[in-house]
């Protein structure tokens, strides 16, 4: 089988090539600004590396480019 796993039960990670589709954006969550960062006008961009589990879900979130005040407010948006 292209791009699987004979018996594979879609546990493992593996990169999608093959789609028929391109992944598309259904819901768009904003970040709520934290204040103390709006307080002390921290600006910045936050990268996350996001796992979707074979039923969707976000099974995985990290961030790979960090604005530390940022951070967590980018992660809650993520996994909401």
């Amino acid at each position: 089988m292209l791009g699987g796993v004979i018996g594979g039960t879609g546990d493992i990670p593996v990169p999608v090539t093959d789609y028929d589709r391109p992944p598309r954006l259904i819901r768009k969550t904003k970040p709520e600004y934290p204040r103390e960062a709006f307080a002390k006008k921290v600006e910045g961009v936050v990268v996350v590396e996001i796992r979707i589990d074979a039923s969707g879900h976000v099974a995985r979130v990290r961030v790979t480019q960090s604005e530390p005040m940022l951070d967590a407010a980018a992660l809650d948006a993520v996994r909401s």
